[in-house]
């Protein structure tokens, strides 16, 4: 299995790219196919914040489809589900909504850990 960063206090203000894909997908294809760029990013964002092994993007270009089942890779970082999407007004003086990702780190530390210990 590839190294994957669990997200950081470091990671905030860093640009970063994210790739939606099925959850029948193996992670490990999907994180070779955004390394060798085969296909284009679905999203980028700006990370706002970070807590545990969950992380908040403010989406720069492109868009999540919302499927609460979607899983995604964030480009050096690994795998992440979809825990939230909000729509905020636009700033003033400008028309687009902005909209917040929270992603949660996939799988969940917690279903490793039972697994873990039930080897």
């Amino acid at each position: 299995m590839p190294h994957l960063t669990v997200p950081s206090i470091g990671m905030i203000g860093t640009s970063v790219e994210a790739w939606e894909f099925d959850p029948g997908c193996d992670v490990g294809d999907v994180m070779r196919l955004a390394a060798e760029r085969v296909a284009p990013p679905t999203f980028s964002g700006v990370v706002l914040s970070t807590r545990g092994d969950a992380v908040t993007l403010q989406i720069v270009s492109g868009s999540p489809s919302g499927d609460p089942m979607s899983l995604f890779y964030l480009s050096g970082h690994g795998a992440f589900a979809l825990s939230r999407v909000e729509a905020w007004p636009p700033l003033p003086g400008r028309t687009q909504q902005r909209l917040l990702v929270t992603l949660a780190a996939y799988p969940p530390a917690r279903a490793e850990a039972s697994a873990t210990g039930q080897r």
